[in-house]
């Protein structure tokens, strides 16, 4: 439910501020990037109070009801800004900065408590339980990027109506109270160990309990040591949302302008602009296998250990760009793209991602200490923060492409020769090329030229092939400092 309710408002924020309250696309992207990089910050906070005063249970409680909070707040504000601009304005940035402390509150929590529900003995099991609530958060988020624009981003004869994004909004908000309600009605009875006692209590509650079946409250290695599993933590897990995050492909795809030739399934079509779902489709749908597969492995003393898991992961990212990369080989300025080679990409990708992302915070549960459980989840939501952050940095290394061709064309620019250093430029010819953002020289990236788009995606195959070598070799040395845990 709160991840129906966060991806669900965040499907209709920008439309409404930029639209509704008149802010213009720039500052809705803007306040939108801001939110964002606040919402994948505060979780250290939370993690931080959880763990030193309130507990798991409490801040889950409390970040619930802030989230649903904020989201009544921009339901208000949607209600209101024909009538009282100012208002419904004001009541925006209040209601984005609630749902972001309430963000901070519920995400590490309910992530650590996860990590609480085996006992010592059972830690194994951890990396199954996680990709099943992996899964659990891409139904929640499929279902509200689906519902909530639905309800929230109305077209009458083409003409948006504006006053149906108040629906949408309350949507996310009636998601993110009723999920808080069902958890407080129903944490006693079912967020608990197998001997009844409470997980996620207050910490003097907690630390009691978990002593009681043998794992650790202090913790088991030195300052030095925990500080650098959380720097290498966060930097994993920053270079996977780097090079393939959610919707990151989707964003490169069609930022590098490329044309994407649809396909057609039996009497449906498959058009370019809904392959950005089949991310949450393969999610949901891989999760329970690939969580059976981690137990039988297991059963059979097989299971690989969390490292190589995740360099397995890095190496289906690298194998996804690397299919890319060869059909857009030799594509000139004009070709598409067959569409199925994007769905092969995404499966593969999201194959990766469920041996990286959830097995990530499996790993983040199993090493951390009771004591900084949830605040080493916060550095893990940091790392996604940190790897968004660097996905801004994609669009710099794109080469021009076939549409910035056309439009240098069109006033008798030869942009090949440009590049190629081979013609002059008038003022008049320069100033249209800065005006229109077409580049004048190829890009360059570790001093290697990206002369096109093979090029261009071969850099990512040659990043996440590189690092899953590396993770792989660095695995025996791994596997000596986490102390037997897998």
């Amino acid at each position: 439910w709160e991840r129906f309710n966060f991806y669900g408002m965040r499907a209709i924020l920008t439309l409404f501020i930029a639209e509704a309250l008149a802010m213009g696309e720039k500052s809705a992207s803007l306040i939108y990037g801001g939110f964002l990089g606040l919402c994948y910050l505060t979780p250290m906070l939370g993690g931080y109070i959880s763990d030193k005063y309130l507990g798991n249970r409490n801040c889950i409680i409390l970040g619930g009801t802030l989230m649903g909070l904020g989201q009544l707040l921009l339901f208000f504000s949607a209600s209101t800004f024909g009538a009282n601009l100012g208002l419904a304005s004001s009541l925006m940035w209040v209601a984005l900065g609630v749902i972001v402390f309430g963000n901070g509150f519920f995400k590490p929590n309910i992530s650590s408590m996860v990590g609480q529900l085996y006992p010592a003995a059972q830690k194994s099991k951890l990396d199954s339980a996680f990709t099943i609530f992996y899964m659990g958060i891409n139904v929640g988020a499929f279902l509200g990027i689906t519902i909530c624009p639905l309800l929230g981003d109305v077209k009458h004869d083409g003409v948006r109506d504006l006053s149906a994004f108040k629906w949408g909004f309350f949507a996310a908000s009636a998601a993110m109270f009723l999920g808080t309600f069902l958890f407080f009605l129903l944490k006693n009875r079912y967020v608990v160990t197998p001997e009844g006692a409470a997980i996620g209590g207050k910490p003097q509650r907690a630390v009691t309990a978990l002593d009681e079946n043998g794992e650790a409250s202090e913790a088991l290695f030195t300052s030095k040591a925990i500080m650098g599993a959380a720097i290498g933590f966060l930097c994993l897990v920053a270079f996977f949302y780097f090079v393939g995050g959610q919707n990151v492909i989707y964003s490169i795809i069609y930022g590098s302008g490329m044309a994407l030739a649809g396909l057609i399934l039996t009497d449906a079509s498959i058009t370019p602009s809904m392959i950005q779902n089949f991310n949450s489709f393969f999610v949901i749908f891989l999760a329970l296998p690939m969580s059976a597969l981690w137990t039988w492995l297991s059963r059979r003393k097989a299971e690989p250990i969390s490292p190589v898991k995740q360099a397995i992961g890095l190496a289906l990212i690298a194998a996804g760009y690397f299919i890319i990369a060869t059909q857009v080989k030799g594509l000139g300025t004009a070709g598409k793209i067959g569409i199925i080679w994007m769905i092969v990409l995404y499966l593969l990708h999201t194959v990766g991602e469920l041996c990286l992302s959830p097995i990530g915070l499996s790993l983040v549960a199993k090493l951390a200490p009771r004591r900084f459980a949830s605040l080493l989840m916060g550095v893990w939501f940091l790392g996604n923060a940190a790897g968004y952050a660097l996905t801004g940095t994609l669009g710099a290394l794109l080469p021009p492409t076939g549409d910035k061709y056309a439009e240098a064309a069109t006033k008798g620019i030869d942009l090949a020769a440009v590049l190629e250093k081979k013609a002059t430029l008038t003022p008049e010819q320069t100033q249209f090329l800065a005006e229109k953002k077409i580049p004048t020289a190829y890009t360059e990236f570790a001093g290697f030229t990206i002369h096109n788009l093979y090029e261009f995606f071969m850099v990512f195959v040659i990043l996440c092939g590189a690092a899953a070598i590396v993770l792989y070799a660095l695995t025996p040395m791994l596997k000596r400092m986490m102390h037997g845990v897998r």
